[in-house]
């Protein structure tokens, strides 16, 4: 059975990730929308200046940012945006942060002026690279009232170079929302087989049971949760611990979603040891460690969601947790699970 298991799981990484890089997801959806119409920032240790279509930035200091940036305004937002073009860069060092490099990204607003979410990079590079193609594809939220395009020296030295910049409305292709519903409806089926053949369906596993169904239907519904829809959930959340922060932040350390994912693989494996009592704890760590790959697996295919390794990592720390807890609390104390 375990044999059986780790193959489909390999198989259906394998597919995962090979549909993730490699097929195309999107085709074009409507004409192009940017214009000349750019807004200049120098500084006086900078140059920015637009000739025949091609960009130009140099900055000899990291004090200050040099960019060029167009605003999009919408009568009726498209789902989706496409943003690519060609740069290169000459002995860009980057500044104090991580993103102070040579960049292009799109930022969306709101009606308040308030950005929705991070901002969309396309790239972000350092150093000294010849001319490259790059792309990205973003989602636009509803309540964008006005999308930011920028190309920039994020206060760092150096120069770059950018030429053909478009953006245009995509739409998915319709082989790729095929190829998404087979393999997600595989991944489901592959959590149905990691756990139901090991539950036995007896009065004295139902709760423990119930516990065990809510957990992995949590799991599921948090992991194909757009990244848009994720973030307006997060940021409530915490508008409302933001009263008793600094005492949130003394007992639990560490952010809302990795907390998020380290309870719910706490009660996962918890209720598994309950559900499984005649299982060795390695095979129950083994079936946790599946959810949570595949789960990261599955974000592939999630609009503005990416598989991490930390991610992952503390999924499984959760679960560990989780079946020293049933240790701890439940075999010391002599009580036989088989007859509760």
């Amino acid at each position: 059975m375990c044999k059986i298991k780790l193959l489909w799981f390999t198989i259906l990484i394998v597919i995962t990730v090979w549909s993730g890089v490699f097929i195309e997801r999107f085709k074009p959806g409507g004409p192009e929308v940017l214009t000349e119409n750019w807004q200049v920032f120098n500084s006086d240790t900078g140059i920015a200046r637009l000739e025949q279509g091609q960009f130009y930035l140099s900055s000899s200091t990291a004090n200050k940012a040099i960019e060029f940036i167009q605003v999009i305004r919408f009568t009726k937002n498209p789902d989706y945006l496409k943003l690519k073009g060609s740069l290169k860069c000459l002995d860009v060092i980057p500044g104090q942060q991580k993103w102070n490099k040579a960049r292009l990204l799109l930022i969306q607003y709101d009606a308040s002026g308030e950005r929705i979410q991070m901002p969309h990079e396309v790239i972000s590079i350092s150093g000294s690279r010849d001319w490259e193609d790059y792309k990205a594809s973003f989602v636009v939220s509803p309540f964008a009232s006005e999308l930011n395009i920028i190309l920039k020296l994020s206060a760092c030295t150096g120069s770059m170079w950018a030429k053909n910049l478009s953006l245009i409305p995509v739409v998915k292709t319709q082989f790729y929302l095929w190829l998404k519903r087979v393999l997600f409806s595989a991944w489901f089926l592959f959590f149905i087989f990691l756990f139901y053949p090991h539950t036995p369906l007896k009065e004295q596993y139902l709760y423990p049971q119930i516990i065990l169904c809510c957990c992995v239907i949590g799991i599921l519904f948090v992991t194909t949760m757009t990244g848009e829809v994720k973030t307006r959930i997060t940021k409530k959340i915490d508008a409302q611990v933001q009263v008793s922060k600094n005492i949130y932040k003394k007992i639990i350390p560490g952010d809302i979603s990795g907390i998020g994912h380290f309870c719910s693989f706490l009660l996962l494996g918890t209720s598994l040891c309950f559900v499984m009592p005649i299982e060795s704890k390695s095979h129950i760590l083994t079936n946790i460690a599946l959810l949570a790959g595949g789960a990261e697996l599955m974000q592939f295919h999630v609009d503005e969601r990416t598989p991490q390794f930390m991610d992952f990592f503390i999924d499984v720390s959760g679960g560990i947790s989780g079946i020293m807890v049933f240790t701890l609390l439940f075999l010391k104390k002599n009580i036989n699970i088989s007859h509760l």
